[in-house]
């Protein structure tokens, strides 16, 4: 799995994560409100069961709850008893209450079943809702900040008398296990829910840490340790992603490193080749990136530019010109480098790296610590090296046998000719040299094809020169090919009194 695929692999483990984070948290919103709308229903049914309690009471009392009870002591007894009936396992107390002159409230009815509180008896609110009630008339739930009395909720349910105003407080309290129930209600699911989030947050946590260690892996492969440049696997990876012909390149190699490390220590050496890779990315274009291919050779991607030639000779300047300070000696590294403006007709990083690194060899080798730009021919050498290319010419039939002769340097007599193969390109009618193509088909049956052609030509010209002698050269790899060899061994067959 390359680079590329692995990321969208994780982007889509990661979707899936973040799609799973969201059900999960979808669904523990879904409980959450399916228990707010438990227990908003609960409530509802509670008002209207004290709605009932109090429609019995103005009943009973006439519409005039706090005077008549006030007057009748045998009313008030009965009607204590009965409110007793009002009490289940969900609601744990129930009681009427009214103001005095004072403005303090006061015990009317008790239904509790066990210490009656007596009539009169003075009753200190916790909260100032039930004052609120008692004036808007409306009403409303209060919640229990403490448990003492096992009360969950307390419903306070005004009673008005005739003139519409409030005479009394009907307390209604739910009790504390009823409020444990309802909570209890979706306790399964919301524990099957937490679990998830627990899952789902070891999960990011693991693949933080995956992440994490990739991320370190990555840098190993892609960033050289050493100098800070990158790999040439993120090159690679680089012109997957983009066009080869949006930038310019330019090969490099230091010369005579080894002399470096050899005076100072490879530590030293360590540190001169980072220094150098400082120096180019401080130079180069915004957008621009430095490779290590190996050794001291690195390579500079920069964006394309219309003035090729001069930014790159001045980008070699001052990388020439960078003086490395080693043990209080200065010291300047020679630099040999070539540089291409990548063609449309680069379709392939490595035959791009190939004509570079060729061009390097020769500039070292002729022209050491120098910079040589690559001109049109060895761009057109680009265009050679296409498969497609080489199978149109092939199926043109446009190749040439060249003969080059072999001198006796005794007799200074030519003892016969070898066969140089030749493609003829199309347009130029250039000659192009086998090291331009030959070893992207070697091995293919454009190769078995091209051999056929050049064998057909050399038996031609031994027909035609009777007293000429003519050698093909062959590869050592040739002689393990079946198909080669046996194509091989039928011309000599059938031109056996030619062959020798």
């Amino acid at each position: 799995m390359n680079y590329k695929n692995l990321v969208s692999f994780n982007g889509i483990i990661v979707a899936l994560l973040l799609i799973l984070i969201g059900a999960v948290g979808y669904l523990q919103y879904e409980v959450r409100q399916s228990g707010e709308s438990l227990r908003a229903s609960q409530i509802r049914q509670s008002t209207e069961y004290a709605s009932n309690i109090a429609k019995w009471i103005r009943r009973e009392t006439g519409g005039r709850p706090a005077e008549t009870l006030d007057k009748n002591v045998s009313l008030r007894s009965r009607m204590s008893r009965e409110m007793e009936a009002f009490l289940t396992s969900k609601y744990r107390y129930v009681f009427l209450l009214t103001k005095d002159m004072s403005g303090r409230y006061r015990f009317v009815l008790d239904g509790s079943t066990d210490d009656k509180e007596e009539y009169g008896t003075l009753f200190f609110p916790h909260s100032e809702l039930f004052d609120t009630v008692y004036k808007e008339s409306v009403p409303r739930i209060v919640k229990q900040k403490d448990d003492i009395q096992g009360v969950w909720l307390s419903l306070l349910y005004p009673i008005k008398n005739d003139a519409n105003a409030t005479e009394a407080l009907l307390v209604l309290d739910l009790s504390k296990w009823y409020g444990e129930y309802l909570e209890r209600f979706n306790s399964p699911l919301a524990k099957i829910i937490r679990y998830l989030q627990l899952f789902l947050i070891a999960s990011v946590l693991f693949l933080l840490l995956v992440g994490y260690r990739f991320y370190l892996y990555r840098k190993r492969l892609v960033v050289d340790e050493v100098t800070g440049a990158y790999t040439e696997v993120y090159l690679d990876e680089f012109f997957q992603r983009n066009p080869l012909d949006r930038y310019d390149m330019m090969f490099m190699d230091i010369d005579a490193f080894r002399d470096v490390n050899k005076n100072f220590g490879y530590r030293k050496g360590d540190i001169v080749l980072r220094e150098f890779v400082e120096t180019i990315k401080s130079h180069a274009p915004w957008g621009s990136f430095v490779v290590r291919i190996g050794g001291t050779e690195f390579a500079v991607v920069q964006p394309k530019s219309y003035d090729f030639e001069s930014r790159m000779r001045e980008l070699y300047r001052k990388i020439l010109e960078k003086r490395y300070l080693i043990d209080n000696e200065v010291l300047a590294l020679g630099i040999s480098a070539c540089a291409i403006d990548i063609p449309k007709e680069a379709k392939n990083l490595r035959e791009v790296l190939y004509l570079l690194d060729g061009e390097l060899a020769k500039v070292k080798r002729y022209r050491r610590s120098s910079l040589s730009i690559l001109d049109i021919k060895h761009v057109k050498m680009l265009q050679y090296r296409h498969i497609d290319y080489i199978r149109e010419v092939l199926d043109k039939e446009r190749v040439a046998c060249l003969y080059q002769p072999i001198v006796d340097l005794e007799t200074k007599q030519t003892v016969r000719y070898e066969a140089l193969v030749r493609l003829i390109d199309e347009k130029s009618g250039e000659y192009i040299a086998p090291g331009a193509f030959l070893d992207v088909i070697q091995g293919s049956t454009q190769y078995i094809k091209l051999s056929r052609m050049v064998l057909e030509k050399v038996f031609e010209t031994l027909r035609t020169y009777d007293t000429v002698e003519v050698s093909v050269n062959l590869d050592l790899d040739d002689l393990y090919n079946t198909e080669m060899m046996q194509m091989v061994l039928e011309f000599l067959y059938d031109n056996a009194a030619l062959a020798k």
